[in-house]
């Protein structure tokens, strides 16, 4: 196996030109790579300094660097060299190549679930409790009747906006005398036909004992 015998540049001004290049390309990259690693719109976390104003920094000083070396190789610094022009015309195809790229795999949006009609069950309050409609006095409010368990305990009677007795969800009862079970009471819809025609209801919550013709 031969070896091949190095010796440094003999030229000391063309030998540090060339380092300097290298040196400053060096810390270039390193901006570079800390933009990746960071995010070139943040900022270093020791010294503060945005990433993209030490990479266009490091861009001058490499810029500032090869001028040098043109400067001491007594070559034209003519900036725009066909090989560059070639080279940009290259990395443009390849920047619409990746863009249309990206389009084509960008995910199909979604209908704004905003503007989709609400499902029955929100009719539901946040704790759980059902609500009625009160239709008897034209409200078009709902309230919320309080399935809690003390209410269940000491058989507290529910009040809706009119007026009408509701019994309570824990025992089934809404006054002195046991009510009859509300026969249209789906568990859903919370409509309880009683409240809508202005007839008071003693159990839109109680266990179902009949039902409907026609119905289950």
């Amino acid at each position: 196996m031969s070896i091949t015998l190095w010796k440094p540049e003999p030229d000391p001004i063309l030998h540090q030109a060339l380092g300097k290049l290298a040196e400053e390309c060096a810390e270039l990259s390193q901006a570079l790579a800390q933009c990746l690693i960071q995010g070139y719109h943040e900022e270093e976390p020791v010294t503060h300094k945005l990433n993209r104003t030490q990479v266009m920094e490091e861009v001058a000083d490499v810029k500032a660097a090869m001028r040098w070396l043109f400067d001491v190789l007594d070559e034209p610094f003519k900036g725009e060299s066909a090989r560059e022009r070639r080279k940009l015309d290259g990395f443009k195809n390849w920047q619409a190549m990746l863009e249309a790229h990206f389009a084509a795999a960008r995910p199909t949006p979604k209908p704004d679930e905003e503007k989709m009609p609400p499902p029955l069950a929100s009719k539901l309050g946040d704790d759980g409790a059902a609500v009625c409609r009160d239709a008897s006095n034209g409200a078009d409010g709902y309230e919320k009747v309080t399935a809690s368990y003390e209410a269940g305990i000491h058989g507290r009677a529910k009040t809706s906006q009119s007026g009408h007795e509701m019994q309570s969800p824990a025992t089934g009862f809404g006054g002195s005398e046991k009510p009859r079970a509300c026969p249209y009471y789906d568990g859903i819809t919370q409509r309880c036909p009683d409240i809508l025609m202005g007839v008071e209801c003693r159990g839109p919550f109680g266990p179902v004992s009949k039902f409907p013709e026609g119905g289950e």
